[in-house]
């Protein structure tokens, strides 16, 4: 299982705060650290910036990480990424520009830890960003891989949908990025009777609800993606 890192950066907001806080809660909290210190140092994206993000996944034995921050230049600021080998595998920056909690039973309900996960729109498989964003997404919070599931078990899904901008910068960086969106939205899974043996399916928004613009991204070095892909297909064979 690839457990996952939340922590602050040197300074954040209170609506960063809330929403680590709700990114905790969408995994099962065996596979979850959440560090609430301010971390100076961390800054994935500068030279020697990583270096104490990388010891502390280390530490904590975490492969993907959630680092919030905000400054003036840079408000409500999400970084995803994955760490491989020890050493920051790929990144990509997101903007806080709206975000909403769970209110009333929900926050109460306790929902199985695996959610399920839907992406509507061929920008996850056509465009780079947004393919990116649905790898690490799925990856930093799907939880434990099991060959077999028991569907009754399925009782939320996570909703993620694009919102392309129109073209402009260069795809490698902040010019191009930041005019994509996405917005996530959380729901329960409803089973209810149909008057065949198939039950009607209901969804109901639970919350957290998160709209998140793209800014800054690295992508992960080709050659070190395949040696990533082998030792992953390696261990599936085994």
């Amino acid at each position: 299982v690839k457990r996952l890192l939340l922590l602050n950066g040197h300074r954040t907001s209170q609506v960063v705060k809330d929403v680590l806080v709700e990114l905790k809660h969408l995994r099962d909290k065996m596979e979850c650290s959440h560090l609430t210190r301010k971390n100076p140092n961390i800054l994935p994206f500068e030279s020697g910036g990583e270096t104490s993000l990388e010891f502390l996944c280390g530490k904590q034995n975490c492969g993907a990480f959630v680092v919030g921050s905000s400054t003036k230049k840079r408000p409500n600021n999400l970084i995803f990424g994955r760490v491989y080998d020890e050493k920051i595998f790929d990144l990509l920056e997101c903007g806080v520009e709206a975000f909403t909690k769970p209110e009333g039973a929900a926050t109460a309900t306790v929902f199985s830890p695996k959610p399920a996960f839907a992406f509507a729109g061929e920008e996850f498989d056509n465009d780079e960003p947004y393919k990116q964003f649905k790898s690490i997404f799925v990856d930093s919070f799907r939880g434990r891989v099991v060959e077999t599931i028991n569907l009754k078990g399925v009782d939320r899904v996570i909703m993620c949908t694009p919102c392309p901008s129109v073209s402009g910068g260069n795809a490698a960086g902040e010019g191009d990025a930041k005019k994509r969106k996405v917005l996530i939205r959380h729901y329960a899974i409803k089973l209810k009777k149909s008057g065949t043996r198939v039950p009607r399916v209901e969804l109901v928004e639970i919350g957290p609800s998160l709209d998140l613009c793209f800014r800054r991204r690295r992508a992960a070095h080709p050659d070190v993606e395949k040696e990533a892909v082998v030792r992953v297909d390696e261990g599936i064979k085994r």
